[in-house]
């Protein structure tokens, strides 16, 4: 118990381990008992930075410098900390220092690497990063440094790459699994992104950034009680944390409390003003949530009965509102017709595709998606399909209009919107061959012909967009 070296070695293997806190205590005990061991000053200020104390962590490295003045660590770990306090040119300066006291040094290159990051000098930053990596292959810092340099120069896959031996080296570095995640994320590999999320919880369960990336993910994959769940973990954790309020404010909106979304975003929006890197689009989301908040009160109003004097324009805002946010397709389908019987003009319209939204819905209560649609007969079904059929039907001389009054090189966007038409899931049970023949011979005959002259129409389009020369 009174052996100093024994107490630092202790205190660096904690630190290993990611045990900050018990390292910091083995490290004074070792330094109570031996002051002028510069190695377990330096080994304090790592863990103390670890655990967020910079000043703390700034001063302790100081001391072992002028304990050891060839000290090359501590050199290079005072640069890392100057380098977080803007001081970047003093702590280049003690990065090269380091390097010159140990060349063979891969802390230093590391963190150099770090540094020049900073001053965006991206090329050297990956250099010294891949100059520490071929020093120590081992150096978990220098894989994730290189991680950040190369994210920061536009290449994922090969900053994921780096984020991942990182962490194989040393699963305990923590501040990797949300860079890794949030990458993953903006690859679209979701599932894989929420493992990581989840494991970076496991080791860091109160790091309340973790639980609004792990919320933010779920969401994107549908699965909004957990996502719920999650934020309001990440709220708890860390309340101006303005991501934690945004995403809850999406996850509540997919779960249809508006209200509770409109006072989370209004949170979320208040916090991010406070800092100025955000770049968030709050304001937008704010007024989406509000003209939600509106159309629930009007919807269960129109329900129950209270409300019997609508605009057509306003009924078919509600019946898209019905299906995407009630997940009522059978009153949507129903509000759509009367809108489009009311005024036809609203159908016409194919810049705002009420008649093809309509279309989507129609297929989606004949297949029995959304509630209340599961008792439905088979003539009512069928009924469904083809008044599908004929609203699709019906756009595509529209769309042919509207070609012929636009700017060529406004065709491209036309062209996208009607390729839609075979990619949009909805439409499947009129696009797959299997499910077609299973509709009555008159609306087979009706299908074919649809895709027939949906095909001569986005080749007509193209052809335009591009005259041959």
């Amino acid at each position: 118990p009174t052996n100093a070296d024994a107490w630092s070695h202790l205190g660096c293997e904690l630190g290993r381990q990611g045990k900050s806190d018990e390292a910091v205590t083995a490290l004074r005990e070792a330094i109570r008992l031996k002051p002028t061991l510069a190695g377990a000053h330096s080994a304090l200020g790592v863990a103390l930075q670890g655990n967020g104390k910079v000043p703390e962590a700034q001063e302790a490295f100081r001391e072992a410098i002028r304990l050891d003045p060839q000290d090359a660590e501590s050199h290079s770990y005072l640069g890392v900390i100057l380098a977080y306090q803007g001081k970047l040119e003093e702590a280049i300066a003690l990065h090269h220092e380091a390097i010159r006291l140990q060349p063979q040094s891969a802390i230093a290159y590391s963190n150099l690497g770090f540094v020049l990051m900073q001053c965006g000098r991206l090329d050297e930053a990956a250099a010294a990063c891949r100059e520490a990596i071929r020093l120590d292959p081992n150096s978990a810092e220098a894989h994730a440094n290189l991680g950040n340099g190369l994210q920061d120069q536009g290449k994922p896959r090969d900053a994921i790459a780096a984020f991942r031996e990182a962490i194989r080296i040393r699963p305990s570095l923590v501040s990797v699994y949300g860079k890794l995640g949030i990458l993953l994320e903006l690859q679209g590999e979701l599932e894989e992104a929420t493992t990581v999320f989840r494991e970076g919880i496991r080791r860091q369960p109160n790091d309340g950034y973790a639980y609004a990336n792990l919320g933010n993910v779920l969401q994107l994959q549908g699965n909004v009680i957990d996502a719920v769940a999650a934020c309001r973990e990440a709220v708890r954790l860390q309340p101006d944390n303005p991501k934690a309020h945004f995403v809850l404010g999406l996850s509540l909106t997919q779960t249809g409390d508006f209200v509770n979304a409109l006072n989370a975003m209004h949170k979320g929006r208040e916090l991010s003003l406070q800092n100025p890197r955000w770049r968030q689009p709050s304001a937008e989301w704010i007024a989406d949530l509000e003209k939600l908040v509106k159309l629930d009160n009007e919807f269960k109003e129109v329900v129950d009965g209270t409300k019997t004097s609508l605009t057509a324009s306003n009924r078919a805002q509600l019946a898209e509102f019905a299906a995407m946010h009630k997940h009522r397709p059978e009153i949507a389908v129903k509000w759509y017709q009367q809108a489009f019987a009311e005024e036809p003009k609203l159908a016409e319209n194919v810049r705002i595709p009420h008649r093809y939204n309509a279309a989507c819905t129609a297929l989606l209560t004949a297949t029995g998606k959304g509630k209340g649609v599961d008792k439905l007969e088979d003539a009512e079904r069928a009924r469904l399909k083809h008044q599908a059929l004929v609203w699709l039907w019906g756009d595509l001389p529209g769309w042919k209009k509207l070609s012929e009054s636009i700017e060529p090189e406004q065709l491209s966007q036309l062209v996208r919107a009607l390729e839609h038409w075979r990619e949009d899931a909805d439409l499947i049970s009129l696009r797959d061959d299997k499910k077609v023949q299973q509709l009555p011979a008159e609306d087979q005959e009706l299908c074919r012909k649809l895709w027939a002259d949906h095909a001569e129409l986005v080749k007509c389009l193209q052809e335009k967009r591009s005259p041959a020369k």
